[in-house]
């Protein structure tokens, strides 16, 4: 009975250890996940460098500066007035204009308070002009990738419902005249750096994995982000 005990315990402890090795994008349970090695292509990362890549407050899991509540988005460091572009192949689900009404901040935000989380519809309101592509099962076999990037200008006329992406073919800009609420946070300011502003050139890409129609998944979900782990994910092309 003991030696039985034992080799559970062992067994075990091997599955646990080898869990842990793993990366993963997000972890519900042992049928849903996914891990670096279920990953048939990278994810292109929409701008910016390998020297860049998002720190942990940019990444799923940190607290929104205008809605108290966790972003499940993952914050890009763009080059300055620089393009965002696809994180992989895929078609245009739609071209969304802002409709976002500032007026309602407040209102939102007691709703967030009430409700512990932002509501899905609600975070719609904050993409401001945006755009969503189906990256159907590019990057896995397991589910359906779906990318929104939001806070978008000077999205190409071309660029329409249907439309293909492929490679580095610009979707847009990032638009900094309009605050982001889904990624604007603090940071110094390169002429004085005592002075803290609101960081601008980056872009929020919100990725879903679908399992069902009715079961989808976000990145970081069910998992504790570590920055380094979630960069292997990643390739940057330039």
């Amino acid at each position: 009975m003991k030696r039985l005990l034992l080799i559970i315990i062992f067994i075990v402890a091997c599955d646990t250890h080898q869990q842990n090795e793993k990366n993963y994008l997000f972890y519900i349970d042992k049928n849903d996940n996914l891990s670096l090695d279920e990953m048939t292509n990278k994810i292109t990362a929409p701008c910016g460098s390998a020297k860049n890549f998002p720190p942990l407050k940019q990444l799923p899991g940190n607290i929104l500066n205008y809605l108290l509540t966790k972003d499940i988005g993952i914050n890009f460091d763009c080059d300055k007035g620089g393009e965002v572009y696809p994180i992989g192949e895929g078609i245009v689900i739609d071209v969304i204009e802002d409709k976002l009404d500032i007026k309602m901040l407040d209102h939102y935000q007691k709703l967030v308070e009430m409700s512990d989380y932002l509501p899905y519809d609600v975070r719609q309101m904050f993409y401001r002009k945006h755009v969503i592509i189906d990256h159907g099962k590019y990057f896995t076999q397991k589910y359906r990738t779906i990318a929104i990037y939001t806070n978008l200008t000077d999205v190409p006329e071309a660029l329409q419902t249907g439309s293909i992406v492929a490679g580095r073919e610009s979707i847009g800009k990032i638009n900094t005249s309009e605050i982001d609420f889904l990624t604007s946070f603090t940071g110094f300011s390169e002429l004085d750096s005592t002075k803290v502003i609101v960081k601008e050139n980056v872009v929020n890409v919100d990725i879903f994995f679908e399992k069902d129609e009715i079961t989808r998944y976000y990145l970081g979900q069910g998992i504790d982000v570590e920055s380094n782990k979630i960069q292997e994910f990643f390739n940057y092309t330039q």
